[in-house]
This record gives structure tokens, sequence and C-alpha cells, in this order.
């Protein structure tokens, strides 16, 4: 899959997070939550760093602060990529929430 190909999906994350709290049918929400949810289990156990690293970003976006345990685990024990992007999004859920900068973590994303 390209690059080109990758950042055109990155428009559906906002409609799904949008559906999830606005749609009208209920069983539509509930199929949207479970889509986002597989989003962490990427994170947790996919083999590619890469998609471990986009799952970090997504939950990022998506801004629950539900994410922040998983983030800051994979911010730690995983590998740079993966880190960088769980750092960022720690940085973006606190950002939304009020609760400041997280830019000193970043020294984890080259720590080994």
């Amino acid at each position: 899959m390209g690059a080109d190909r990758v950042e055109n999906n990155n428009v559906y994350l906002p409609k799904l997070i949008n559906s999830l709290k606005t749609h009208p049918r209920p069983q539509k929400r509930k199929e949207v939550a479970w889509l986002l949810g597989e989003i962490i289990e990427s994170l947790r156990s996919d083999p590619d760093i890469y998609v471990r690293a986009a799952a970090a970003e997504a939950l990022g976006k998506i801004g629950s602060k539900k994410a922040i345990p998983i983030l800051e685990q994979a911010s730690v024990f995983d590998m740079v990529p993966v880190r960088k992007s769980a750092l960022e999004a720690l940085e973006r859920i606190s950002n939304d929430t009020g609760k400041g900068n997280r830019s000193n973590d970043r020294e984890r994303m080259t720590a080994d």
C-alpha cells in the first residue's frame, strides 16, 4: 500500500468518530465503536511497527483519555516509530484536555 493511499484513508477517521457520536441508529454506532476498538488491539499486538504507529496516531486523533494507558505503555516499551507516534498522540490528548505539554517525554522516543 502506497503512502498516498494511507493519507487518503486518514479522511475516514474523523467521519468514523463523528458517526460514533452522532449517528441516529444505535446499530451503526455499535459497529463504529467495534471498529475503533480494533485500533487499540492493533497497537497492542500487530507485528508490523508501522501499523502499530498508525494505530497510535489514530488514537491521538480520536482523543479519548481511555487510550492514555496503552499509549503510555507504547511510548516506553515499543520500537522508535511507535514510541514517536504514541508520544505525539499523548501530547495531542493532553493538549485537547488541557493537561499541558508532554514534550519532555520525547527523550523516550530515542532511548534504547
